[in-house]
């Protein structure tokens, strides 16, 4: 399984797995697991600004905001919300987009 594939699968399965509804704690819990050691080669990578703006406007053109509320279409306030978040399949949508996260933020640690 390649690093992209590895690191989407943890970053999927973090949420679905923990009390957590971050997008963004999956991502950054999946990352330096799949790389391990190699992260170390990837410091100069992860400060590097034009990385982080791929990364911003991938994730705006995927999923049409950087707000968690404006994705998913709930405010998670309230436990009525979460419930009904919960029953709309929002737990699933997160996984998948923590998940394609990760993997895209492998893909762009992976180039040049």
């Amino acid at each position: 399984m390649d690093l992209a594939a590895r690191s989407e699968r943890l970053a999927y399965d973090y949420p679905c797995n923990h009390s957590t509804r971050a997008c963004s704690q999956a991502v950054l819990m999946a990352v330096p697991e799949t790389c391990g050691a190699q992260m170390q080669d990837y410091q100069h990578l992860l400060s590097s600004f034009k990385k982080a703006q791929t990364l911003y406007h991938w994730f705006e053109k995927e999923f049409g905001s950087w707000f968690c509320h404006e994705i998913i279409g709930f405010h998670l306030d309230e436990q009525e919300k979460i419930r009904e978040w919960e029953a709309a399949g929002g737990r699933e949508r997160c996984c998948r987009l923590a998940g394609e996260t990760a993997a895209q933020v492998i893909r762009i640690l992976q180039e040049d």
